[in-house]
């Protein structure tokens, strides 16, 4: 064979194999490490301050990092690079947001997820997109934020107080406890804090309620000076009254002591007399109305009771009837046998 022609296919082999092994070490070096996958991450206008390398962590917990970072009309693109074990919720069940990790302005990117979705699938893919909604808190906005405080500070007061905290040296078991005592304060109110709120609710009802009567309250404020001073031009005659009175409770205290089996007694009978009328109250109410109806047709009669008969005209009262013709009709045959059923009457 043409030597030529073999080291032809020899250097085409060789160019092929070494075209491979830097295929092989490009995605080695590139690629995800071992037990990572790599997700992609729009960050927005948050990522301002995000690089390669920056961290990237799981509930404080560091799982990866930021592998790539593209900027696109200012809005961060990155690619995050995380472990894979334990593995995390789906892109849909994680929110993403980045957060400042030092006060010198370096960031970095956190993922959140609910405790129910931990270990639970779907689990988060290879090349899944999270977004991060939230903007980070920058430290320079805490800092615009805290200056009118500062600023309102005395110079002389805060002096005062940095010399105070140095005096408290030595003081940390007392400090310490003050701060168990806040701690408890603040589980008592946290405790108690529904009642408190119905309490201020109740409050605020009763300061309703008064608000109409306001004039009265300052009124009844304005003259009390003046019912003061006339009480006490009164003190003779009151002092006299409140010593009539207590002349009348010393005998009136002496009159139960003395009638006090009269007493036991009366209140006895009494309880005794109450139990009948209340067992017999319907016949009582009957018995009441009866003598309204006979008083209200007495009253309403207007002529002579007499007419020669022995009833006279009483049996006329109830609505004009014949009380001793009814009677004998209640009676039945046990009626003829007296006269004056017989007969027809009187």
């Amino acid at each position: 064979m043409d030597r030529s022609i073999v080291r032809r296919i020899g250097g085409a082999a060789a160019a092929i194999l070494l075209l491979a092994g830097a295929t092989v070490w490009f995605k080695a070096v590139n690629g995800p490490a071992a037990g990572t996958i790599r997700v992609n991450a729009v960050l927005g206008r948050a990522g301002s301050g995000v690089n390669q390398d920056t961290d990237v962590k799981a509930r404080g917990v560091r799982i990866g990092k930021v592998v790539e970072i593209s900027f696109v009309e200012g809005e961060a693109r990155a690619v995050l690079e995380v472990e894979n074990d334990p593995r995390l919720p789906a892109a849909e069940d994680l929110e993403l947001f980045v957060t400042p990790k030092t006060f010198l302005g370096e960031k970095q990117v956190e993922i959140n997820f609910a405790d129910e979705r931990f270990g639970q699938p779907p689990f988060l893919e290879p090349g899944s997109t999270l977004v991060a909604d939230k903007p980070p808190i920058e430290v320079q906005e805490i800092v615009d934020t805290l200056e009118p405080v500062f600023a309102a500070i005395d110079e002389n007061d805060l002096a005062a107080l940095i010399e105070a905290f140095g005096e408290q040296q030595g003081e940390g078991q007392a400090i310490a406890e003050n701060i168990d005592l806040s701690i408890e304060l603040a589980q008592f109110g946290s405790r108690t804090a529904d009642a408190q709120l119905e309490n201020f609710e109740r409050l605020a009802d009763l300061a309703e309620g008064l608000a109409p009567h306001v004039d009265d309250f300052n009124r009844f404020n304005r003259d009390l000076e003046n019912w003061i001073t006339l009480i006490e031009d009164r003190q003779a005659d009151l002092r006299a009254n409140l010593d009539a009175l207590t002349i009348f409770s010393i005998g009136f205290a002496e009159f139960l002591e003395v009638n006090e089996r009269d007493i036991r007694t009366l209140m006895s009978v009494g309880n005794v007399v109450g139990g009948v009328f209340d067992r017999q109250m319907e016949s009582i109410g009957e018995i009441v109305f009866g003598l309204y109806r006979y008083s209200n047709a007495l009253g309403h009669h207007g002529g002579n009771l007499t007419d020669g008969s022995e009833f006279g005209l009483f049996r006329n009262f109830l609505k004009g009837e014949d009380i001793q013709s009814e009677i004998c009709e209640q009676m039945g045959p046990i009626g003829e046998q007296f006269p004056q059923c017989a007969g027809g009457g009187a």
